[in-house]
């Protein structure tokens, strides 16, 4: 724990609300702890608001009976925190123009969340919903990519592989097009052949459309079947490199987070084909691809009970295309 056997008068958290659930009473007794010599000690907590809920830190800060300011009490505020709140907004030396950008291209959730400085529910809410249609091909594209979101185990829950095809352009917009998607099972293909498939159509799709720097790489999530994938395709000197630690790391939910604003600016589309294509997939018929992610929910309890596993490789491959903060710290 931070600061053991040490004292201090000014404590200052930042990002309170990112803390790992369950550990609002351990934080907070901590903190007094350093703090209970002085008198005219104190604490203060910085963060960009989460999810309205009384597990998290900041957010029991602000509404919890025993943490919250509660004005004229008796009793007195003693080791009570008071709340200040500072949108985006109220910064002056942010141009107002900006905010207006960040209104018309970020999800309304997530400009409420971080614009605005409110907690923001993000339980049930449909977060792609504008993939919704299927949009002509252009012309050309800079290069053709493929993600690999590979099986963690056989058997019948979770023994799915999924590859998406992405064509990125910096000249046109959207800047980058699902072009074809397909998911196996795991114990249906030999899978060092599906990847040199994948590879071909990853060539195919390159000389389809004319991309300049060709079929550049396909990233493989490095764990699980992963594994196996990424030395075969390095022992054969093939274009295939893992997914970033960075992307995986941060979890699903969080991936979904980071995407939205690129997805509801308009800035990744299903080509025509990709978004009417059907496929069979434990003896289910349908666009595995366009019901996963619309299907997606943040923090929803179930969703291990579901394949996600073309949703994780659309995720990937936004980030990696359109999320230039993140692939500074590759």
């Amino acid at each position: 724990m931070f600061g053991r056997g040490r004292k201090y008068k000014t404590v200052l958290i930042d990002e309170a609300a990112f803390a790992p659930p369950g550990t609002l009473h351990e934080y907070r007794t901590a903190i007094i702890n350093l703090t209970k010599e002085f008198a005219d000690s104190q604490i203060y907590v910085f963060s960009t608001p989460e999810e309205p809920d009384l597990d998290n830190f900041f957010y029991a800060l602000h509404a919890h009976d025993d943490y919250r300011w509660i004005e004229n009490d008796p009793k007195g505020n003693r080791r009570r925190f008071k709340q200040f709140w500072r949108p985006t907004h109220s910064n002056p030396a942010i141009p107002r123009q900006e905010l207006e950008d960040d209104k018309a291209t970020m999800h309304p959730l997530a400009y409420k969340q971080e614009v605005l400085a409110q907690f923001v529910d993000w339980s049930g809410v449909s977060l792609f919903s504008n993939i919704n249609h299927g949009v002509q091909p252009h012309p050309r594209y800079d290069y053709i990519f493929a993600v690999i979101d590979s099986a963690m185990k056989s058997g019948v829950e979770h023994d799915g592989c999924a590859v998406m095809f992405f064509g990125y352009t910096s000249a046109f917009t959207p800047h980058l097009h699902v072009l074809d998607w397909d998911i196996v099972s795991l114990e249906a293909v030999n899978q060092y052949q599906w990847l040199q498939q994948i590879l071909g159509h990853g060539e195919y799709l390159a000389k389809r459309y004319a991309a300049h720097q060709g079929f550049t790489t396909c990233l493989i999530e490095d764990k699980a079947s992963g594994i196996v994938l990424l030395q075969q395709g390095r022992d054969n000197n093939l274009p295939v490199e893992p997914i970033h630690s960075v992307y995986t790391s941060v979890g699903k939910d969080e991936r979904a987070r980071t995407i939205l604003d690129p997805v509801y600016s308009g800035a990744v589309k299903f080509v025509q084909y990709a978004y009417d294509k059907v496929t069979e997939y434990k003896n289910e018929t349908k666009n595995h691809a366009i019901n996963q992610i619309l299907r997606y929910r943040i923090g929803d309890k179930e969703a291990y009970k579901r394949p996600d596993d073309l949703f994780d490789a659309f995720s990937y491959g936004v980030i990696y295309a359109l999320v230039p903060q993140m692939r500074r710290r590759d």
